[in-house]
């Protein structure tokens, strides 16, 4: 080789950066110069517990797209299952919304109907604050919450601060929620012009596929903060229908799409995963 470039897992996929960056029409590029090698991770495939949840305690489905992401029962049915998750998980949970206000949305409306109380029934509840300057102490309350034996649950959001520059290792992540697909505003004229631009091209990335790698590459963020090291071990729950795809799974990093698995109902998931942490009980 003569020239070798390292690029982070979590900056799945990477067939885009390779189009943009190695493209022949600006470097004279031959594609098939191009190797791409994915390393897998260092901890063994027993320590990371991957499941798609397509529907909650009561069969409800979960699906956050635009048009449905207000649905009253869903947004109950969400209440329930992370109720339900907290009865298994140990110390820290971190749960993933894919914007400030919808966090928000969501959390007064559990918190008008008892849903938060059940929550702080079971552990410490923290909201990610939209002031970066607050995030340290709310860090830090966590993190002694978790330190106590009390637990706690942390409400982010991606693309905030806390789902691409935090290190949740061990007890402070042993599960990560990613609640919805957070697919960027289409509406956007900047991202339409890029979109118009990627289909005039042609090739592999088109304005579809584009749009969806600014999807999944959130996603990826997200879920990667918490295993951070050899021994550590955690879950990693997607709650959306539109998870179970073909195309979706192969833009997860490839140690995690190897792990992951659907639940076919929500008792299988939840056996799953109360399995999963029995065998690292202390």
């Amino acid at each position: 080789a003569r020239s070798v470039v390292l690029a982070g897992g979590t900056m799945q996929p990477v067939e885009e950066f390779t189009d943009q960056l190695l493209s022949k029409e600006t470097y004279d590029i031959d594609k098939a110069r191009i190797s791409l090698f994915s390393c897998g991770h260092v901890i063994p495939p027993e320590n990371l517990k991957s499941t798609i949840f397509e529907t909650g305690p009561t069969g409800k489905t979960f699906n956050f797209s635009y048009g449905n992401r207000d649905n009253l029962e869903m947004i109950n049915e969400l209440g329930t299952f992370i109720v339900n998750i907290c009865n298994v998980v140990p110390d820290g949970m971190i749960v993933f919304f894919t914007s400030y206000s919808y966090e928000e949305k969501i959390y007064n409306i559990w918190k008008n109907n008892g849903t938060i109380d059940r929550f702080r029934n079971k552990k410490k509840v923290y909201r990610e604050p939209k002031n970066s300057a607050e995030t340290s102490a709310v860090l830090n309350a966590y993190t002694q919450s978790i330190k106590q034996g009390d637990g706690a649950i942390i409400f982010c959001v991606i693309g905030g601060k806390m789902s691409e520059g935090i290190n949740f290792k061990d007890d402070l992540g042993r599960c990560v929620i990613v609640a919805g697909m957070p697919y960027p505003n289409k509406n956007d004229p900047i991202l339409q012009h890029k979109m118009e631009y990627r289909n005039k091209k042609g090739g592999a990335i088109t304005g579809s596929e584009y749009y969806e790698n600014i999807c999944m590459k959130s996603v990826n963020q997200s879920i990667g903060r918490a295993i951070r090291h050899m021994n550590d071990y955690s879950s990693i729950i997607l709650l959306d229908q539109r998870y179970n795809n073909p195309r979706i799974l192969k833009k997860l990093p490839r140690w995690i799409a190897e792990r992951t698995e659907v639940a076919p109902f929500f008792g299988a998931g939840f056996s799953g995963l109360a399995k999963f942490f029995r065998n690292f009980k202390k």
